[in-house]
């Protein structure tokens, strides 16, 4: 049923961030320091999760899910190709 994550894969546990290219479907595992650390020091537009390039297509990777410190989730389907933030 499309990517629904366990428990364990968000980022509940706060230790890693699932990021996923939706142009060359490549994952990455990212500490979840370091993406709480740029998102405290981003004053940009909050209705985005962070997001990075991708290494291998250059493409840009969004979060699959982020609870972010003020207790905003993003969450991407990679089945429907959509971001849902709430």
């Amino acid at each position: 049923m499309g990517n629904m994550l366990s428990k364990n894969q968000k980022n509940i546990n706060k230790e890693f961030v699932t990021f996923f290219c939706p142009k060359c479907k490549t994952k990455e595992n990212i500490p979840f320091s370091i993406i709480d650390m740029c998102d405290r020091n981003d004053d940009g537009d909050d209705s985005y999760p962070p997001r990075f390039s991708c290494q291998n297509c250059y493409g840009l990777m969004t979060t699959l899910y982020y609870k972010n410190y003020n207790g905003k989730v993003y969450e991407y389907k990679e089945d429907q190709n959509l971001l849902y933030i709430f």
